[in-house]
């Protein structure tokens, strides 16, 4: 009798024993895949950081080569809809136990609102693994309540969708400025090369003028002076043929008077 009591009690014993194993396969396995992959820790639920100072996050190291180069990225968004603000870092060592924290500088976003979180990924980008949201409040400490409550899915845990603000306004900005001072740039130096091409035409037509001018007026002295010369030609040769006849009538009236006397 006691002897058929102590076996059912070893049974029983090893019957719960085989249910505690079988029933925590599933826990285990959870726990082996956690220690193969990094584990976020920080920032956790309440955790605020002002834009503009330094933003720190944690975690635990995993075992698995791909996790020697992590990429961090900061998040928004809902939890089946996620969006990529912006990569915070890359090539990190995710394995090395020495390295369990990273320090950057928080953007300026929009809403200032507990919205935020960071996703962890391995070297191929796969399994990701994310903190808690947290707050990014404006410089001067401001922070506004979450845009939702719940989660489309219904969970009671509030989101939004922020954007940041300060990188991609300056980018516009100076976009902006660098097209209009190169637009302007090339307006300058089309309307120099116009005022140059311009000058250049006029310089060339009033030289081109100038020359025609002391061509025609070259053209005219000469012809001026030809005409000067056939007149005084004409006057020379004139002059010529009178003296002539008045020599030739001053010998005929000194024969004429030769022939007379004789007579």
């Amino acid at each position: 009798m006691q002897l058929t009591k102590r076996l059912a009690l070893a049974l029983g014993g090893g019957l719960v024993v085989s249910s505690l194993v079988g029933a925590s396969k599933g826990p285990v396995a959870s726990l082996e895949k956690r220690a193969a992959d990094v584990t976020p820790t920080a920032p956790g639920p309440g955790d605020v950081f002002k834009s503009g100072s330094d933003c720190t996050m944690q975690w635990v190291p995993g075992t698995d080569s791909k996790w020697s180069k992590m990429t961090i990225d900061l998040m928004t968004g809902a939890n089946q809809n996620m969006k990529k603000l912006t990569n915070v870092a890359s090539s990190i060592d995710g394995t090395d136990s020495s390295v369990t924290s990273y320090k950057w500088t928080c953007p300026e976003v929009d809403p200032y609102s507990a919205i935020y979180f960071y996703q962890f990924t391995d070297s191929d980008g796969a399994n990701p693994a994310w903190t808690t949201r947290f707050g990014i409040a404006s410089p001067s400490g401001k922070l506004e309540d979450p845009p939702e409550a719940k989660q489309p899915t219904g969970e009671a845990i509030p989101w939004g969708n922020g954007k940041l603000v300060s990188t991609s306004s300056s980018s516009d900005s100076s976009s902006s400025d660098s097209s209009t001072n190169a637009s302007s740039s090339s307006s300058e130096q089309e309307s120099s090369s116009a005022s140059s091409s311009a000058s250049t035409s006029m310089r060339t037509a009033t030289s081109s003028a100038t020359s025609d001018a002391s061509t025609l007026s070259s053209s005219q002295t000469t012809q001026n002076a030809g005409s000067s010369s056939n007149s005084r030609d004409s006057t020379s040769g004139a002059s010529s043929a009178v003296f002539q006849a008045a020599s030739w009538l001053f010998y005929s009236s000194a024969l004429f008077g030769c022939v007379t006397a004789l007579v």
